[in-house]
């Protein structure tokens, strides 16, 4: 899994991506468990290993735009 900044993609791209990422039969999705561990959390606000994590009354969500060089991809 290389970088994609600047890379064009299509919906099914972004699928596959988001599947191989929340699988736990890749290293690939093993690793993307690790970018939840909090590492900063004051005052309501928490952030991951890259991640944003924001909380309603029921859930935690974790939030990645994607931007790279002023691109965004999101899903």
């Amino acid at each position: 899994m290389a970088s994609a900044g600047l890379v064009k993609s299509n919906s099914n791209d972004m699928i596959i991506y988001l599947k191989t990422l929340l699988s736990l039969e890749n290293n690939v999705g093993k690793a993307s468990l690790l970018t939840e561990n909090v590492f900063y959390d004051k005052q309501g606000r928490k952030v991951g290993l890259g991640l944003n994590i924001a909380k309603d009354d029921n859930n935690e969500i974790f939030v990645k735009t994607g931007d790279s060089m002023g691109q965004s991809s999101l899903i």
